[in-house]
């Protein structure tokens, strides 16, 4: 307990030297940290438990609070008018298809980091000192639920905010960091190596498995499959590389008989150059730390605890950048590492398979673990197939990256080395290309899960540990925590799964486009449209946020691009059932049918009268009417138009429909038209939405889907003015974000995302 303590306190205390305290205040909190610390280490005893306990607990909020300067507090201007700015870039420009992005300290008007973005047609480089006019980019907060939350990340970064160059006025060539300059020089030779001897898409994986994926554009769909099968950790440097890298340098330095303090210095020399050429992400950083403080007890021929060799590298990590406490890799990183170091000998000799296969498998499931909260916590999934893809997948991978290095060293010198070893990976990566689809595609092995506080699944993780760790230490308990910790688990997944459900009608906002989400009590998932590019930005991040692994039915109200664009991409990530369209999807999607084909999904063409029907609702589908001629009408005024009913509540759906369509509608079923919540036709524009419409349907509230400062300029202001003259009340994701509509018996609950 008191190592623990010792870990906690050492790692958060440090934070306080970057207080905005009174010099008095950390000297007081230091001399607590030295009195603690000797306490722990050399007499590791604290008779006083609580004073132990108010101690840890006051010093970390103390750290923990005062980290805050490092976040930004400057408040920029970010309307149209240009800014005059001095800035230097502080790492490699990322260059786009039409944007380049880099991080930049600026020097003028004040000093603070940022981020500029610019044109990709300009090459700039490292170190760069750049005078440039421009506009600070407006940051905005998570507009959708389970979005990127960008303002946020920019602000755990130290980054005050993204600045978007118009005009270069000056250009300086400075050198920057030697090292750092050294390090991206490398990294360009390297990846010119390699890609004389590979082809897309294996060479950006070759090159991200062994110097992470820094520097390189790696396509999106190996990111998601290895996403999908728990492998994401791989094309993140860490440990691994680190310790290849270090193995071989203090070979090659035994074998020329380098002394110690050389060697010392020259693996940490290659250390820091490593750093920077894979990018210094937290988990690299962690890998590298800890490898230093390895070499530094063993020059000083000293042996020391690994627990406080952690404890060491935390405190570094948060002493030389603070704002790591909020980096989740950081985190994955530690778990990973602790799990390896107490939990996989705990686990193995526990597992019921041959003995040869204990050692793998146990360090497979040690991390499976102990990072079980907080991959919960960040993706709401439990992906087991993670543990099968490991087991199969690390080795493997292992040897790749050896091969890689023995290609980049040797090939730098002899070409032909490199041609040859990288040949044999390429092999390897395109085997394990196509073994890992059939794991993505397995049913049943990845569990979407809600999105919870962190603080249930790390119970529950605990709880196993806990459970593990009593069995392996032969507790007069044993034989009844595993019971008793997997009927918790249960009871807790089985009472969150039994709690009445209410049914929940979603308006995300999807800019200028239309999608909403329905969700029933039942767990069907219907999308009422899917937006134009929204897929991986609004979609698939809403449906993950709220534990939803599948779709029953996606209705394409029509085919414009805002509304059915963003379903060739849904499609490929998400699974769907059924898709209910007008009929015209080929007219605009040639390869329509084929793609539903190769889903799998079937196809359905709505009709007039039809139904669906939902547990505590029902959709209507009451156009297009039958009695016109589509040949005569263009695309939005075929839309679907759908009445929701839910308890008590109606809505209506009309798509883009415009005037004439709505008088159609009006005259064939004005007697099911009076709803309580209508969302305005074609975003509110003044072609739709007319005063017979809102004569008929008396709604009590009007929903809006438009985009901010859209070039269409809707919604319209007469029709804003139609709607106002009557008293309606206007939400509008424009100002709103996305709206949410939780319907129960007793009573309905909105929620908005912006206010």
């Amino acid at each position: 307990m008191a190592d623990i303590a010792f870990l906690i306190t050492a790692a958060l205390i440090t934070g306080t030297i970057w207080t905005e305290l009174p010099l008095i205040s950390t000297v007081i909190a230091s001399v607590i940290v030295i009195w603690i610390g000797h306490t722990l280490l050399i007499t590791k005893d604290l008779t006083n438990g609580l004073l132990k306990v108010i101690l840890v607990a006051s010093i970390g909020i103390l750290a923990w609070c005062h980290i805050s300067h490092k976040m930004p507090k400057v408040q920029y201007d970010t309307s149209s008018s240009l800014h005059h700015i001095t800035a230097t870039l502080t790492a490699e420009p990322e260059k786009g298809p039409i944007t380049t992005t880099c991080q930049a300290l600026m020097t003028w008007p004040e000093k603070a980091p940022i981020i500029l973005r610019w044109h990709s047609s300009l090459q700039l480089e490292y170190g760069n000192t750049l005078t440039v006019r421009g506009h600070f980019m407006d940051l905005q907060s998570p507009r959708n639920p389970g979005q990127f939350n960008q303002k946020d990340y920019l602000r755990k970064k130290g980054l005050f905010g993204q600045f978007k160059v118009t005009h270069f006025d000056q250009i300086t060539p400075t050198k920057g960091v030697f090292v750092k300059r050294l390090a991206i020089l490398i990294r360009k030779k390297i990846h010119a190596l390699h890609y004389r001897t590979l082809e897309s898409p294996y060479i950006e994986l070759y090159i991200g498995l062994i110097f992470g994926d820094a520097g390189i554009n790696l396509p999106r769909e190996i990111k998601s499959l290895f996403k999908a099968t728990g492998l994401t950790h791989l094309i993140v440097v860490s440990g691994s590389q680190v310790a290849l890298l270090v193995g071989i340098l203090l070979r090659i330095l035994k074998g020329i008989n380098a002394s110690p303090k050389p060697t010392f210095i020259i693996v940490s020399f290659f250390n820091l150059l490593f750093f920077f050429i894979t990018g210094g992400e937290a988990s690299i950083f962690r890998a590298i730390l800890m490898a230093e403080i390895a070499l530094l007890v063993q020059l000083l021929n000293r042996k020391t605890p690994i627990l406080y060799t952690i404890s060491l590298t935390v405190s570094l990590m948060i002493i030389i950048n603070p704002l790591v406490i909020f980096d989740f890799g950081a985190y994955l990183s530690f778990a990973a590492t602790l799990s390896l170091i107490f939990i996989a000998p705990q686990i193995e000799p526990l597992l019921p398979v041959p003995k040869w296969l204990k050692p793998y498998l146990s360090v497979t499931l040690a991390p499976f673990i102990c990072t079980l909260p907080i991959v919960w916590h960040l993706s709401n999934q439990i992906s087991f197939v993670s543990i099968i893809t490991n087991l199969m997948m690390i080795s493997w991978i292992e040897c790749v990256v050896v091969i890689g290095f023995a290609s980049t060293l040797l090939g730098s010198i002899f070409p032909f080395i490199a041609e040859l070893l990288n040949n044999f990976c390429w092999l390897a990566i395109k085997v394990m290309l196509a073994i890992l689809p059939f794991f993505k595609e397995l049913p049943g092995l990845t569990l979407s899960m809600p999105h919870l506080p962190i603080l249930i699944p790390i119970l529950i993780t605990a709880s196993l540990i806990n459970a593990i760790v009593q069995y392996k230490n032969n507790s007069k308990y044993k034989h009844y925590w595993g019971a008793l910790v997997m009927i918790g688990i249960s009871t807790l997944l089985i009472t969150i799964s039994l709690l009445p459900k209410p049914f929940k009608v979603t308006f995300l906002d999807v800019d200028q486009g239309d999608s909403t989400l329905i969700e029933t009590p039942s767990n069907q998932t219907i999308l009422i449209d899917v937006g134009k590019n929204h897929a991986d930005s609004v979609l698939i991040p809403a449906l993950a946020y709220k534990g939803i692994d599948h779709i029953d039915i996606v209705i394409l109200t029509h085919f414009d691009s805002d509304h059915y664009g963003s379903l060739a991409r849904l499609m490929t990530e998400v699974p769907i059932t059924t898709i209910i369209d007008n009929g015209n999807g080929l007219k605009k999607w040639p390869d329509y049918h084929e793609l539903l084909k190769k889903h799998g999904i079937n196809r359905l063409e709505a009709k007039e009268n039809t139904q669906l029907h939902l547990s505590n609702g029902v959709i209507t589908f009451l156009g297009p009417q039958l009695n016109r001629n589509r040949d005569e009408l263009s695309e939005n005024n075929q839309s679907l138009q759908l009445k929701l009913t839910v308890l008590n509540t109606t809505f209506l759906f009309t798509g883009d429909l415009e005037e004439p369509e709505e008088y159609s509608l009006i005259g064939t079923h004005w007697p099911q038209l009076d709803i309580d919540i209508l969302k305005l036709g074609h975003h509110g524009s003044k072609t739709s939405t007319t005063q017979a419409l809102l004569d008929t349907t008396t709604p009590k509230y009007a929903i809006i889907s438009a985009g901010r400062k859209n070039r269409y300029g809707h919604p319209a202001t007469e029709v804003i003015d139609r709607v106002k003259a009557l008293n309606i009340p206007i939400l509008n994701t424009q100002y709103t974000g996305a709206i949410e509509i939780s319907l129960r018996p007793e009573k309905s609950i909105w929620k908005t995302f912006l206010n």
